[in-house]
């Protein structure tokens, strides 16, 4: 008699510990369906935007001076080679690639490749388990296929998340390096605007692009 009451308890605290194992992990499911995996793509639209809207104001400050807007072509001649020209065009072309990158990077993670899988499938076959596990003492298998279904798709969401971060990372350096390298290329068309000594502009010239790989270098080490 004390057997048969020991299995009972034994197989119903079976049955609690699978129900709370499903509870545990419907709420890490959740966790990464619509917390970790909604907060990364609201970056990544945010990192989208953001590259949109360096790729324009380059683009638009380019064909500024192209029209010479600001009055730049008694210091700047667009396509040749000279001290003020050529800087330009390499951060130019620099911050722009950058941008398209990182432009790149967030259409492709945004669009998805593979299909993820749902962990509650047919809630008609669940409700037959549900069915048999109340009539068959010995049987679990409702909690144990729904654990079966969740740890699927958690493993699942975590390698998407942890993707995704590995792609936020590279999109955040990117993003940086074209916004910095972007402001170097707008201060090389402006120091003959504001009359900077030629001591100076060559110090410039010289120095800048070691301060622009120490900037890009930090940049990247912070993150």
């Amino acid at each position: 008699m004390d057997s048969t009451n020991d299995h009972k308890r034994t197989r119903r605290q079976y049955r609690d510990d699978l129900k709370f194992l499903v509870e545990l992990g419907n709420s890490e499911y959740l966790l990464y369906e619509t917390d970790m995996l909604d907060h990364q793509h609201n970056l990544i639209k945010t990192y989208l935007w953001v590259a949109s809207i360096i790729f324009t104001a380059q683009t638009s400050f380019y064909l500024s001076i192209i029209k010479d807007d600001f009055k730049l072509l008694t210091t700047f001649t667009p396509m040749k080679i000279d001290s003020i020209s050529t800087p330009y065009y390499l951060l130019l072309i620099l911050s722009l690639y950058c941008a398209v990158c990182v432009f790149l990077f967030a259409v492709d993670t945004l669009r998805g490749r593979n299909t993820l899988e749902v962990p509650y499938k047919n809630f008609e076959t669940e409700m037959v388990n549900a069915y048999d596990d109340a009539f068959e003492n010995d049987s679990f298998e409702l909690y144990q296929k729904l654990l079966t279904q969740l740890e699927t798709s958690i493993n699942q969401r975590s390698t998407l998340a942890n993707c995704n971060g590995l792609k936020l990372r590279k999109m955040s350096q990117l993003l940086l390096t074209s916004a910095v390298t972007g402001l170097f290329s707008i201060a090389f068309l402006l120091l003959p605007i504001i009359k900077i000594s030629l001591s100076s502009l060559i110090i410039l010239i010289t120095f800048g692009p070691t301060i622009i790989g120490f900037s890009i270098y930090f940049i990247i080490k912070d993150n």
